[in-house]
């Protein structure tokens, strides 16, 4: 029990100027002193005005584990409300406070994925947003193994204005935004999402024990001197990894670039279209770098500064270089390439990019169907304009903006082959981590529901996630409430760029969150028609907002057509599948449905192999009737029937009357004479 001076204590981190408490509810205000300690709290309106009534003071004393807590009647939505709360001569305020709605969001990085990586769709929208009543509390990353952490180190509440907004949960901010401009409500989140993080990261290790597969990994990380070594034999591989290569490397003089100046010769290097999927050419499997170089020239009456480079996302790493200058790097794959060009670096004319790309564990390359492409703000003319050389130089369709592409033709040169870059330990994706770290501290918090958006990291072990994920719902309501409403994502389509996600994974981890709809008071957002399949990350966000805000008010019109049972008819070979939540569907393509004759496909199926995909046919003869799918033609006796079962289905074709799709699913078939 930590020790505090005289009159001295600390509040729960949360507890800090401009948060926000669930409306209309009995709410626990808490925090750190030594056993014994009077403490005392007041709560009254901020407002110039002089207080008609004296604020009611509660006192509390600090129990002998040294915890003190609060409770306080909210009222109605609004504020804002001042707090003052004081041992002896210390005396700490909290300021703007709101009462609202709050609620628990957490997952891994699409959860965590701030506004500004959706910067692209939500940019020009920017200047505009201001929700003052927008709130988000951040947790920071800390993990803990063998004890449960009640304290955050660090974190205050961002108001969804100015530069704040870029540092919100995009999923988060536009969930919040759907809310607050429904019903003008104050909506704060507290956001314990972290990137990378299986749910097993998420769940308590009492749940884990009763397993039994935990048990090594949850004992290990226990030992602070293995968890350090651990951490340091990691730096030090990944160091010298990258030590060797660019001592390796011909384009490398310490730290001088030798291939990045504008005169230098490379005529005899080779030529390669990009994007490019590495796997697909004479590079193959190549670890270690490559250099590429692209010519490109700007037209005299094109203005040069505040441009952008887009360089799409690359695989897995790169550092670039325009006319010799350093102009950005990213050092692994999933974030966009947006590289804002110092003024003076574009110029008119002759322009030489450069790009190390650095391939450590995949198999490298430019990704396809990205911007790859030098954006600038001005040009002296409308219209277009053919560049010298034959560089075609277009201008976009927005008034006083052109856009230079740059795929096509690159020249590249092989660095140095490397062995593969061994993974590193993230111990946040270990058993019980963020649980102890993060969310056992906000136990006593006082939610209107929670947001999830996980599932990806789980693709190893897909078929357990529909009862790991139950466990976590049953967690959160042992403290926030046994009707807590839990939303969560269905995860989006995905044709991963690097081919590593193993086939069909991702659908299985959708039909386990299908099933895992069924748990009481939770409702699941269908977002596999709004994703981007080239990109793990999906700027897409609004979409997946707007989509959970429809499930928080009103489950019944917001999840979209949920399938119910599959019968087949042998008198006619007729298969008519059923569904729930709409009156009539709306049938956009017959492409999407497969069954099958062999027995063996399951309600919670197993990932197919090639063998056990061939036993599914594609049928053409579909049609609908009111809630009702039906499909014709059948050859023979159907056992099972699939729907979107792919890892990235292109071609949804069930949606209901107000534009949601029906989930992805595979069910065993009733038959019936």
């Amino acid at each position: 029990m930590k020790k505090y001076d005289k009159d001295c204590f600390e509040l729960f981190r949360v507890f800090s100027d401009g948060m926000i408490l669930q409306r209309e509810s009995r709410v626990r205000i808490w925090g750190f002193a030594n056993c014994g300690s009077r403490i005392n709290l007041e709560i009254s309106p901020e407002t110039d005005k002089p207080a008609q009534d004296k604020p009611d003071v509660k006192t509390v004393f600090a129990d002998s584990q040294g915890e003190f807590s609060f409770e306080i009647a909210t009222g109605p939505a609004g504020g804002p409300y001042h707090i003052r709360i004081w041992s002896g001569a210390m005396e700490v305020n909290i300021n703007d406070v709101l009462f609202g709605d709050v609620y628990f969001i957490s997952g891994q990085s699409n959860m965590e994925l701030t506004v500004s990586r959706t910067i692209d769709l939500i940019g020009e929208e920017l200047p505009d947003i201001n929700y003052p009543e927008l709130r988000e509390f951040r947790v920071p990353l800390q993990i803990a193994f063998g004890e449960k952490r009640d304290q955050y180190e660090e974190g205050y509440w961002m108001r969804a204005v100015g530069d704040d907004i870029l540092k919100m949960s995009a999923t988060g901010f536009n969930f919040a935004r759907d809310i607050h401009e429904t019903s003008g409500i104050p909506v704060g989140l507290i956001n314990c999402g972290i990137g990378g993080t299986p749910i097993e990261a998420h769940l308590s290790e009492e749940i884990l024990k009763a397993y039994g597969i935990y048990d090594e990994d949850l004992e290990k990380c226990k030992d602070k001197a293995y968890v350090k070594s651990v951490c340091d034999s990691d730096m030090k591989e990944l160091s010298d990894w990258y030590a060797r290569l660019n001592e390796l490397d011909d384009g490398l003089d310490g730290d001088v670039c030798l291939f990045t100046g504008e005169a230098y010769d490379d005529s005899d290097w080779a030529e390669m279209d990009v994007p490019v999927f590495f796997g697909d050419t004479e590079i193959g499997e190549h670890h270690g770098s490559i250099w590429f170089r692209k010519e490109f020239y700007v037209p005299d009456n094109y203005l040069t500064e505040g441009a952008l480079l887009r360089l799409g996302t690359i695989i897995d790493a790169d550092v670039v270089y325009l006319n010799g200058h350093n102009v950005g790097q990213t050092d692994y794959m999933y974030p966009p390439r947006r590289y804002m060009l110092p003024d003076g670096v574009l110029k008119a004319g002759r322009n030489v990019l450069t790009v190390r790309v650095i391939i450590n564990r995949n198999t490298g390359g430019f990704t396809f169907d990205k911007r790859y492409c030098i954006q600038g703000r001005e040009y002296i003319y409308e219209g277009g304009y053919r560049g010298r050389a034959g560089n075609p130089v277009d201008a976009v369709p927005e008034k006083g903006r052109y856009e230079i592409d740059l795929s096509g033709k690159w020249r590249y040169k092989m660095g140095p082959s490397m062995e593969v870059l061994p993974m590193m330990t993230f111990f946040q994706y270990k058993p019980a981590a963020i649980y102890n770290g993060m969310t056992h501290a906000l136990r006593n918090y006082t939610f209107k529901g929670s947001l999830w958006y996980q599932g990806e990291s789980n693709e190893v072990n897909a078929n357990k996630y529909c009862e790991l994920f139950e466990k976590y719902v049953y967690m959160l309501r042992q403290w926030f409430g046994d009707k807590l409403p839990v939303y969560f994502v269905q995860l989006p389509q995905f044709d991963d760029p690097a081919r590593v996600v193993a086939k069909d994974s991702w659908a299985v981890i959708r039909e386990q969150q299908r099933l895992a709809s069924r748990i009481p008071d939770t409702a699941m957002a269908v977002t596999f028609d709004i994703g981007e399949a080239n990109d793990l990350h999906p700027q897409t966000k609004r979409d997946v907002g707007k989509r959970l805000a429809a499930l928080a008010k009103d489950i019944s019109t917001g999840t979209g057509p949920l399938v119910t049972r599959a019968t087949y008819n042998e008198n006619d070979n007729t298969l008519v599948i059923s569904f729930s939540h709409c009156d009539k569907l709306v049938l956009k393509n017959c492409e999407s449905f497969e069954v099958s004759t062999s027995a063996g496909a399951k309600d919670i199926p197993l990932i197919f192999d090639e063998n056990e995909d061939k036993k599914w046919k594609q049928v053409s003869d579909v049609s609908v009737k009111d809630n009702t799918v039906v499909i014709k033609g059948l050859p023979e006796k159907v056992k099972a029937v699939r729907y979107c079962y792919d890892n990235c289905p292109y071609k949804p074709s069930i949606y209901d009357m107000n534009g949601l799709p029906a989930s992805p699913f595979v069910l065993d078939v009733v038959s019936v004479l």
